[in-house]
């Protein structure tokens, strides 16, 4: 039986919340204290971040098809899907983003060589940086969220 509450497969959900700790564990397996994690389903853990991406495509069509096709699509509706969307993820993209800049600012890792410019600071501010702008991360893994606000920007049209 699927379970559905607010155009959401919650199975769905649970996977996906799978595929995203797949995806951390694989990103900290290489350091420190993790280094010693050789699960063999870590080796091709980047493979979970397309499983994600396509799970959330799938959520978000099915949650937002009502609003964004046929006579109820809109600038307006678009709008709102975008603001929601947005409110999800800013916020903890921008708090992150701080507190890497704070780390390189006091040289946490000791590689810190090139100052950050303000196209650095707009690119990732504006959530662009993946976007073939010679531009540097502030969030080196961050450019999925870049990816994702491209994907947002099309939705209505796929």
């Amino acid at each position: 039986m699927v379970y559905v509450l607010k155009n959401e497969v919650r199975p769905l959900t649970g996977v996906r919340g799978v595929a995203a700790v797949v995806v951390m564990l694989y990103h900290y397996s290489s350091y420190g204290p993790f280094a010693g994690l050789h699960w063999s389903f870590l080796r091709k853990g980047y493979l979970c971040v397309d499983l994600f991406f396509v799970l959330s495509g799938f959520v978000l069509a099915l949650r937002y098809a009502n609003h964004l096709s046929g006579r109820a699509a809109s600038w307006t509706n678009y709008g709102h899907f975008l603001r929601a969307r947005l409110a999800r993820l800013y916020p903890a993209y921008c708090l992150i983003a701080l507190l890497y800049y704070a780390k390189w600012v006091l040289n946490v890792s000791g590689t810190n060589n090139e100052p950050y410019n303000f196209q650095d600071f707009a690119a990732n501010f504006l959530l662009v940086q993946s976007w073939g702008f010679p531009v540097r991360p502030i969030i080196s893994d961050a450019w999925s969220v870049s990816v994702e606000v491209f994907a947002y920007l099309l939705f209505p049209l796929l």
